[in-house]
């Protein structure tokens, strides 16, 4: 199989600080630990992907001012990853949050204002059909990417959709989907989740796995009864990007040739690590893969 993996969705900055608990309102508190990372559904799985030996794309927004550029080239010295920019407007600068993630692994998130750049989204060239494996985090879409999706299947790439929550493009992005990986938050506007899954098996959905939290991952197939992924229990520190290390380590034991329900298993280890420490990424300065 072809190696090689695409992550369509978001990218941002995030400003992450560890403190021993949430402040309370209209006072000071000193975090323990502050990292400046990259995050983002799309831009954490592609990170993953290259960590573990693959080599990925990343189609996201970026902006082409000087310090965009600057990201740009950050990302693609430190993890390796090759950027299609769909931002061509040097006006649009990267969403950046502030995280504040609690000794007890609970996290709190406070995103930048969005920003309306759907006049500046260029789709032209993504060469969708090289690649084996395409991850969608929901964040990116229209008709025209969507055509571009349908056309790399035909061609035999396998379209993963990170389901984090139900966004507006949902049912339209399902059309193109095999594969579902979802929080177990992830529900259709007034169904439950057997709803829910009933609703992406009928869609064409292949495998659907629901994710919560540190305990099992269930697998739903059609046709064949709900089965457990045993999630590895770990001393969590925080645990901000866990799935996004879910979803970029479950495409890469894809593309190395794992069975699905083999590279999720793989692919919950890989999370599970990455919990133990602070920052999304720094599992790997401290654990052998």
């Amino acid at each position: 199989m072809n190696k090689k993996a695409i992550f369509i969705g978001r990218s941002t900055i995030d400003h992450t600080y560890l403190i021993d608990s949430f402040p309370q309102e209209n006072t000071k508190v000193f975090a323990r630990e502050y990292l400046r990372q990259f995050g983002g559904p799309a831009l954490n799985a592609a990170i993953t992907f290259n960590i573990l030996g693959g080599r990925s794309r990343l189609i996201s927004y970026f902006g082409n001012s000087s310090s965009m550029i600057k990201i740009k080239d950050e990302l693609k010295s430190a993890y390796g990853i090759d950027i299609l920019d769909l931002i061509k407007d040097s006006r649009y600068q990267i969403p950046e949050s502030s995280i504040f993630v609690c000794k007890s692994g609970t996290r709190t998130i406070v995103n930048s204002p969005r920003q309306d750049n759907k006049e500046d989204i260029c789709y032209k060239n993504l060469n969708l059909a090289g690649s084996s494996v395409i991850l969608l985090d929901g964040f990116v879409f229209s008709n025209d990417l969507k055509i571009e999706l349908l056309e790399a299947r035909k061609k035999g790439a396998i379209i993963v959709l990170d389901g984090g929550s139900w966004k507006n493009e949902t049912i339209n992005i399902l059309d193109t989907v095999d594969i579902a990986i979802c929080s177990s938050k992830f529900m259709m506007p007034g169904h439950n989740m057997d709803q829910t899954i009933s609703f992406m098996l009928n869609k064409g959905v292949d495998f659907i796995a629901i994710t919560n939290n540190e305990n099992d991952i269930i697998v739903y197939e059609s046709n064949i009864t709900a089965r457990k992924i045993p999630v590895p229990q770990v001393n969590a520190i925080d645990t901000l990007g866990a799935g996004d290390v879910l979803h970029g380590a479950f495409c890469y034991y894809l593309v190395e040739g794992y069975n699905l329900r083999e590279a999720l298993h793989r692919a919950a280890q890989i999370a599970s690590r990455s919990c133990g420490y602070f920052g999304t990424h720094k599992w790997k300065d401290y654990s052998n893969i």
